[in-house]
């Protein structure tokens, strides 16, 4: 079996520092029986209580990561294709997923009453993947960039993209109006190469971290990560140095296949 890599981090950007204010981000990589759990928020930082609803919503998805990949009832077919157990198997996904992700709003709605904060001020972004022995899931909500690469491609999740005026607008993974804009992929797990989800604090580290480099590609420093020249600690450090905002990342990568 080949050595996979995971790992997460995440560090308080020098503006949170000049204004002694904490870090919104939270980023995780964790192993829970056969899965592998990744999974980042950043929380919006106008919002008063934002680095509530990141801790919130990452525990969140650690604690229902067995429920989701429950959700993943397909088997590979001749070609390569997804070929779900039951008609509509796609759709049924869709309707389960969207269920729990609903409970997730409305659990932390509760949580806000009982601690006397309101939902508003909870508003954070959410990436996160589940990657078991066969078959893997990965989304986003909101503007926190996921990248998956497969035997298939290099692929962006957005769960802006596709919306009119999306570039223009940050939905919550704690909004009511967020669970129609997920972005989801699902596939095998043998296909993939290496997932790498971030904060969109970390975007423009240098010129091969911007978006239009990692349409085609992971950015240098990723495989430096991969490679082991460098450590994700020290490349969230570089950024804070180069003075970008809170910085996260949480990845999960094959190194026999990148």
């Amino acid at each position: 079996m080949e050595h996979i890599q995971f790992g997460a981090t995440f560090h308080v950007g020098l503006q949170h520092v000049e204004h002694n204010t904490i870090c919104h981000d939270v980023a995780i990589a964790v192993e829970d029986r056969e899965l592998t759990i990744l999974a980042l928020s950043d929380g919006m930082g106008p919002y008063r209580h934002a680095e509530l609803g990141a801790q919130f919503t990452v525990s969140f998805i650690r604690e229902n990561a067995i429920t989701i990949y429950g959700l993943l009832t397909y088997s590979k077919g001749a070609d390569g294709e997804i070929v779900w157990e039951k008609k509509d198997g796609e759709k049924l996904f869709s309707k389960e997923l969207f269920k729990i992700l609903k409970r997730m709003q409305d659990e932390a709605a509760d949580y806000a009453a009982r601690i006397g904060i309101g939902i508003d001020d909870m508003h954070c972004t959410l990436s996160f993947a589940v990657i078991g022995p066969t078959k893997m899931i990965q989304a986003s909500i909101g503007d926190s960039p996921l990248y998956v690469k497969a035997a298939k491609g290099f692929r962006h999740l957005d769960g802006n993209e596709g919306m009119d005026g999306a570039n223009n607008i940050t939905y919550s993974a704690l909004d009511e109006y967020s669970i129609p804009h997920i972005a989801v992929s699902v596939g095998f797990t043998e296909d993939l190469q290496a997932v790498l989800m971030m904060s969109d604090g970390c975007l423009g580290f240098g010129k091969e971290g911007s978006l239009e480099a990692m349409a085609k590609d992971f950015p240098a420093w990723f495989h430096d990560i991969v490679q082991g020249r460098t450590t994700i600690q020290n490349a969230v450090r570089k950024l804070v140095n180069e003075g970008y905002d809170d910085c996260s990342f949480s990845y999960y990568v094959n190194p026999s296949k990148m």
